[in-house]
């Protein structure tokens, strides 16, 4: 076989499967064509890069002078001539883990476990173990690309501002360890061009409430922490919870001002609702001691309205208006604005003591057979303490 210059141009086979290249336009055998992407195959020809992927001549198919044939090793198709890329592609849809992954009011970005690459190869091709570790560093440089400055990793994470995306560049070929120096953060003021082995880590929005998107399938606020594996809360949601102290990613909700940079994702779905504005920069929690909820809204309930609060609003304990029955059993008078004697809750009085008159008072009365009235302020059923808190 003659050899020659790297190709300039392919074309497919007769089963439209396999890229072949014209015999007198091959490489050496041992020649060095890697870092093949699929993004990299135009339509006439092939961009080789180089690097440590490999792929010699011998496994290419080639075509002759008298028509195009294919070597032996037919399935050594494109999937061997894009080699790793179409790994580190994979790779993407198989990330889990990160532990508590957190995006602070100040954006600093941070995981507190392994982000594992895992089930997506095995292989010089893509991981010996089977398997990548992306742990976070807690020192040294972090560098920049596509027109954004190096930053210091530090035990706060890194900062992922708007528009600005962190990756990790799969280290192909090797063992499963996390590689400090592959972390790279990218903004898109420059040119750039992302090479296929570089998995995205996380991406910031920087449109309305400034999302962060993370590889684990998180969505981050700023001011918001996850725990990859628990069950998504939306920012905001209420729950009653059985101890003193609020889980993270909770407060308490007992009427606290907070501050609205801390909290800004909570503070952008409920805003001043609960309580008006402290000023300083912060904004009220929803306060349940001592009260419960009610919905919001009105509707009809065997012919009467029943309308709750509006949203936010704390009411006053209410009694339904009514009356209580008294007898007037002796004395003189016969209202009892005017009457002078005795009052009996007792109707066989009346029977006994006729003709005086009963008459309505506002007064309450104690009902026969419970004992002592319990008073207090306001007027409730049984109840048992529970805090509710608010989603952060």
């Amino acid at each position: 076989m003659t050899s020659g210059t790297k190709p300039k141009e392919y074309y497919l086979d007769d089963a439209g499967r396999h890229p072949v290249f014209p015999l007198s336009a091959i490489v050496a055998p041992g020649d060095v064509v890697a870092e093949i992407g699929a993004d990299e195959i135009k339509d006439t020809h092939i961009d080789w890069g180089t690097g440590a992927g490999q792929v010699s001549a011998a496994d290419l198919p080639i075509a002759d002078a008298g028509g195009w044939t294919a070597q032996t090793e037919t399935e050594a198709t494109l999937q061997e001539i894009l080699g790793s890329n179409t790994e580190s592609i994979k790779a993407g849809f198989d990330v889990s883990g990160g532990g508590t992954v957190s995006l602070s009011a100040a954006s600093l970005f941070k995981w507190t476990a392994r982000i594992i690459v895992i089930s997506a190869g095995r292989g010089s091709h893509f991981g010996t173990s089977g398997y990548f570790d992306i742990n976070m560093p807690t020192s040294g440089t972090l560098t920049g690309v596509g027109g954004t400055s190096d930053q210091t990793w530090t035990a706060n994470g890194c900062t992922l501002s708007s528009w600005l995306a962190l990756y990790y560049i799969l280290p192909i070929g090797s063992s499963s360890s996390s590689v400090a120096a592959n972390f790279r953060i990218a903004s898109y003021t420059s040119d750039l061009k992302v090479p296929s082995t570089w998995l995205l880590i996380a991406v910031r929005n920087g449109d309305g409430l400034a999302p962060a998107k993370v590889c684990n399938g998180m969505t981050l606020l700023a001011g918001e922490s996850r725990t990859f594996g628990e069950q998504p809360t939306p920012t905001g949601a209420i729950m009653m919870w059985s101890t003193a102290t609020a889980p993270t990613g909770w407060l308490l909700c007992d009427g606290s001002a907070v501050s609205e940079t801390t909290y800004a994702g909570l503070f952008a779905v409920i805003g001043h609702g609960f309580g008006g504005d402290p000023g300083g920069g912060n904004f009220y929690l929803p306060n349940f001691k001592g009260i419960s909820p009610a919905g919001v809204g009105t509707q009809t309930i065997n012919t009467r309205d029943k309308t709750g609060p509006t949203l936010g609003e704390v009411r006053e304990d209410y009694i339904q208006y009514h009356f209580h029955r008294v007898y007037l059993t002796e004395g003189t008078g016969t209202t009892l604005a005017g009457y002078t004697g005795t009052v009996s809750r007792d109707p066989y009085d009346v029977i006994k003591t006729s003709p005086f008159p009963w008459s309505i008072a506002g007064e309450p009365i104690e009902g026969d057979g419970y004992g002592t009235p319990r008073t207090l302020a306001y007027t409730h059923g049984p109840e048992i303490g529970i805090n509710f808190i608010i989603r952060t």
